[in-house]
């Protein structure tokens, strides 16, 4: 009889050592998991007595995380994108900006120079089209560098005589790399904008690219009356804070944040004095970028 219950004691203790060990971390576990599944992402499981579940619970973890690392990225990217894309109809696509060209074109008409007249509207054309009809957060850097140039023919067109754009581009398969939208448009536009924003003639505006390795670097260049050391300094740090009041400093942050959400942190924009005398702004993205 005593035997019996011993056995019947051992039989209890162990069940309920097999409760505490291992049934309840595991009920634990699955409520944990069933709040994941319901979107709550900051859920994480606390060590647990045996190695196995340990384990478990330590994937989990590392899970989870990633998980909200990748969600949080996707959701800033297009949260970025498309501030971008508001800035580019708001600030890109301006009243100023659209009535320049037109009253170009009406002049060109009117001067007779069809040719130059219909190779204007076949700028604006493309130039509409890609902002307004492009979709996602993303494109090819070739197609990138195509608007990026579309761009400065029109800007061309409008300067002509007073602005040089120059083109420093080589061929190469940085054409296929997949890069945020509205990348080095706006970088023209700010050269156009501000740093030759009262020069008369002989202004200069350099793009360069070269690609070395799994590094592409993209440069934009004036010869405008560019910053003062002071001033540079403030833009570097509003460029790194992500502030900065509506202008070229939202342009310039934004495209630089997007850089970072895709190409990680070695990837960015940075800015020097140019030795043409103006403000020099440089593209940095290293590897493929993520998905």
């Amino acid at each position: 009889r005593i035997l019996e219950t011993v056995c019947v004691l051992i039989v209890l203790l162990s069940g309920i050592a097999l409760y505490r060990v291992v049934c309840r971390p595991l009920r634990g576990m699955s409520g944990k998991m069933r709040e994941v599944g319901e979107g709550n992402l900051a859920v994480r499981m606390l060590p647990e007595k045996t190695a196995e579940l340990n384990n478990v619970a330590s994937t989990f973890n590392d899970m989870a995380e990633r998980l909200q690392h990748l969600i949080d990225r996707e959701y800033k990217s297009r949260l970025l994108a498309a501030s971008a894309e508001k800035k580019a109809l708001q600030y890109q696509i301006t009243p100023h900006f659209l009535y320049n060209t037109y009253f170009q074109l009406r002049n060109l008409i009117l001067l007779e120079e069809n040719e130059q007249a219909q190779r204007l509207a076949d700028l604006m054309g493309r130039y509409l089209r890609y902002i307004v009809h492009q979709d996602g957060t993303r494109a090819l850097l070739g197609e990138e560098m195509d608007h990026a140039r579309n761009y400065a023919d029109i800007q061309g067109l409008r300067f002509q005589g007073r602005i040089e754009v120059q083109w420093d581009v080589p061929e190469g398969d940085w054409r296929g790399l997949q890069v945020p939208r509205l990348l080095v448009q706006p970088l023209i536009e700010n050269a156009f904008g501000h740093g030759l924003k009262n020069v008369e003639k002989d202004g200069i505006i350099r793009i360069t690219l070269r690609q070395e390795e799994d590094v592409v670097r993209i440069s934009v260049e004036d010869n405008g009356a560019g910053l003062g050391p002071d001033a540079l300094e403030a833009l570097r740090k509003a460029l790194e804070a992500g502030g900065g009041e509506p202008g070229e400093n939202v342009a310039l942050t934004n495209i630089h944040r997007r850089l970072r959400l895709h190409f990680g942190e070695d990837s960015g924009l940075s800015l020097e004095k140019s030795s043409l005398g103006g403000l020099k702004v440089m593209v940095s993205m290293k590897g493929k970028g993520e998905g």
